[in-house]
């Protein structure tokens, strides 16, 4: 596994050692250049009080600007939806992250028939930028 870590962004994870980043300004993309279905997205912003912040609240409303269906889960360190299709028939799952005061939003899409195929990978990058 590889360690991304962006002081200025306030953000840290691993990653698998096959996948590569490409970054802007305000997001980065990691994906699998060989044998990757999709790309996770993710983008940092501070926060002033993020005891203010009702990360479910802020994930549904970015959603229901893009999706028809709006379905928000809470855990006790981020809020995340299960996939959602978009008017594409792309698949979609987001995060919201809060950490200090860092709000990370992530999101991933693919092909509906590369559904669930990256999950595993998806699930081990998130938990690394949770802990």
């Amino acid at each position: 596994m590889k360690i991304f870590k962006d002081e200025n962004r306030k953000l840290y994870f691993s990653y698998p050692d096959k996948w590569e980043i490409a970054q802007d300004e305000s997001t980065l993309s990691i994906y699998d250049p060989v044998d990757g279905l999709g790309v996770l997205q993710i983008s940092s912003y501070n926060v002033p009080d993020p005891k203010e912040i009702s990360i479910k609240d802020e994930l549904e409303e970015f959603i229901e600007e893009r999706h028809n269906e709006i379905t928000v889960h809470l855990t006790d360190d981020f809020a995340y939806t299960p996939y959602l299709i978009d008017e594409n028939k792309r698949y979609w799952k987001y995060w919201l992250i809060l950490k200090k005061n860092t709000l990370i939003f992530c999101s991933y899409n693919c092909q509906k028939e590369d559904f669930g195929k990256e999950e595993k990978t998806l699930n081990e990058i998130i938990a690394s930028i949770v802990k």
